[in-house]
């Protein structure tokens, strides 16, 4: 009985807080933009602060996309962390606001944003390669949750709205980034025709040396590769562009590890 009774006790108080607040105006209705604007904002902040969830999900998505065709392993990624964000938006928007925005207190929002988009732009810049910058998102994405979810339902300001924004923005941008190797594909693919014409020379009698810039990538070092004739291992300016990669123009190589990139190039374990 005592345990239904504060059960009734603290229900009864959230809906006077949120009466109270909404008629001072303090929050706004739970209308479905709100929502949406919320589910948005939540999504990336959610799929960074669980990390290792997100990273099983995207095994689970590269798993789906290898048994049906490129684009729904994502399509599938991007759904399950909308879900999740939309359930986390409708829990905010019906919780008691609990903040009081006085003193230091209200420069919580500006300040964890700040850190997020330095984080971010390392980690974006330096292509991965600064000291953990990831680790660092983690942290200021739970950061972020817990200071701006209790905020969800006030007035926001044209500042303010700009801090929900700019947050999640940085923080799906390095999703995209860590998810794509820095857009590996489209820069091997823009690639190409350098990478061809440079095997080309190589097989006019021009000389290797290794170091030289090709494309959008570094060779460092050549290797052998059964039925290819031309092997690299290149480097650039993302941490996962240091890989193998093989010409096989005319026997197509097969094996563990060995994936096709693009044209006559395959990738391989090194």
């Amino acid at each position: 009985m005592a345990s239904s009774s504060s059960v009734e006790q603290f229900l009864r108080r959230r809906h006077e807080q949120l009466e109270h607040d909404q008629r001072s105006g303090n929050l706004v209705p739970a209308t479905r933009r709100r929502v949406i604007a919320l589910t948005l904002a939540f999504a990336p902040m959610l799929a960074m602060g669980s990390l290792p969830a997100t990273a099983m999900l995207g095994l689970g998505a590269q798993a789906v996309s290898h048994f049906t065709s490129i684009g729904i392993g994502e399509v599938f990624f991007a759904a399950v962390v909308l879900a999740a964000g939309a359930w986390l938006a409708r829990v905010a928007v019906s919780w008691p606001r609990r903040v009081n925005d006085r003193g230091a207190s209200r420069y919580l929002p500006a300040v964890i944003t700040m850190l997020l988009v330095v984080a971010g732009l390392v980690e974006i810049v330096s292509g991965s390669k600064a000291p953990d910058p990831v680790l660092a998102m983690w942290f200021l994405a739970f950061m972020w949750l817990f200071v701006f979810f209790p905020r969800s339902r006030e007035s926001w300001s044209n500042s303010r709205r700009a801090l929900w924004v700019v947050g999640p923005l940085i923080t799906t941008a390095v999703i995209i980034v860590v998810w794509t190797a820095g857009f590996f594909a489209y820069r091997f693919d823009r690639s190409l025709d350098s990478l061809d014409s440079y095997v080309a020379e190589l097989d006019g009698g021009v000389r290797y040396h290794a170091g030289v810039k090709v494309g959008d990538f570094t060779i460092v070092s050549r290797g052998v590769l059964p039925g290819c004739d031309h092997v690299f291992h290149i480097d650039g300016w993302h941490e996962r562009d240091d890989r193998w990669i093989a010409h096989c123009p005319s026997n197509p190589p097969s094996g563990a590890g060995i994936e096709h990139l693009a044209g006559d190039w395959y990738q391989f374990p090194g």
